[in-house]
């Protein structure tokens, strides 16, 4: 099985060595680097990686040819590894045709040494592009942007001067059009003066207006409170109290006269009932109403004759009575006692009216 496996893997890798290179290889890759978007990491940082056909900032004195490297790159790689290899032979000595010098405060200029190109392969040209970048105009970078900011604010402040002197002839030619005559400005001694009057007039405002809130206070309708007696009637619902009574103490005084008194304990129920209270704001009106001495009570009449409740009085005989026939013999009685006061030469009923309740009936 294992080796069926490996001459089947064998085979494969024939025939991708072998075969035939397409004719359409590669066109969609050149067209995913054709659209492939730029970076704008590339384009803003430190100014941007762009290499500049004429650099004013950057003279090197040298040619295109010279290549710049770093005193950290400056031993090969190959010599390197070659040391690693054999420690017995000496380092080959590196070669300086120049002198490092430092940048002036006008334009910063870096000098590099130089190293003697040795036969290898081409460097790419962007990479030699942006570690110059990188090590000599970043301060230039800020230097620019320094600059560009300043003629942004410079070109403001000219644009706000411009136009306060437009502003400022444009209200002249407004006063001269008008006739304005130019107003003078007040001394210490004038603005003192007319504050003064400003105090004046302010107080006599606030008079005024004080004067105009009471009036208004006394047009006011004002609610009217009732000032004499009065009677509340109070109606509330309360919990039943049982009274519950007790035995009597005795009390004994040093006299030797004994009392009882008999306590009385109240008992909540769980019933409730209503309780009205009426209240007297004044004790002469609650005498009025309440008052201590006790009124006779009428006492029903009777009729004579009958026996029973009067409903009538007779006006004549000053009697009571409750019916007709009633009437009728209190009148008969009447008649009879006139004749017989007569005969005896006494004087008659009309000159003497009886008493009530005295007239005699005759079965």
């Amino acid at each position: 099985m294992s080796s069926s496996s490996e001459e089947e893997e064998e085979k494969v890798a024939f025939l991708a060595v072998t075969r035939e290179k397409r004719s359409n290889a590669g066109s969609k890759m050149a067209k995913l680097l054709n659209e492939e978007e730029e970076d704008e990491f590339y384009t803003t940082t430190y100014g941007g990686f762009k290499e500049e056909a004429e650099d004013i900032d950057y003279d090197s004195g040298k040619s295109d040819s010279d290549d710049v490297i770093d005193s950290d790159f400056d031993i090969d790689e190959a010599d390197e590894v070659k040391s690693d290899m054999e420690d017995d032979e000496p380092k080959k000595k590196k070669h300086t045709t120049g002198v490092y010098k430092e940048p002036t405060e006008k334009k910063p200029k870096v000098i590099k040494p130089e190293v003697k190109k040795e036969k290898k392969e081409p460097k790419v040209k962007s990479e030699k592009s942006s570690v110059q970048i990188y090590q000599s105009t970043s301060p230039l970078i800020e230097r620019k942007s320094k600059r560009a900011a300043t003629a942004v604010k410079s070109q403001a402040t000219a644009k706000r001067e411009k136009q306060r002197e437009e502003r400022t002839k444009m209200m002249k030619e407004m006063a001269a059009r008008k006739n304005v005559p130019e107003v003078r400005r007040l001394t210490q001694e004038e603005l003192l003066s007319e504050a003064k009057i400003t105090e004046a007039e302010n107080k006599k405002s606030l008079e005024n207006y004080y004067k105009l809130e009471l009036e208004k206070k006394k047009s006011r309708i004002q609610k009217q409170v009732f000032k004499g007696p009065i009677i509340r009637y109070h109606s509330v619902t309360m919990p039943c109290m049982e009274e519950l009574a007790v035995e009597p103490d005795i009390i004994v005084d040093g006299e030797g006269s004994n009392e009882a008194v008999r306590k009385i304990e109240e008992m909540e129920t769980g019933e409730k009932c209503s309780r009205s209270f009426i209240t007297f704001t004044e004790e002469k009106t609650y005498h009025e109403y309440f008052s201590s001495k006790k009124r006779k009570i009428a006492q029903r009449q009777i009729c004579p004759v009958t026996k029973l409740p009067a409903k009538y009085f007779d006006p004549i005989t000053q009697t009571p009575y409750a019916t007709l026939t009633a009437f009728k013999c209190i009148r008969d009685a009447y008649i009879q006692q006139c004749e017989s006061s007569q005969k005896r030469g006494k004087p008659t009923p009309e000159q003497k009216q009886p008493a009530p309740n005295t007239v005699t009936v005759n079965g």
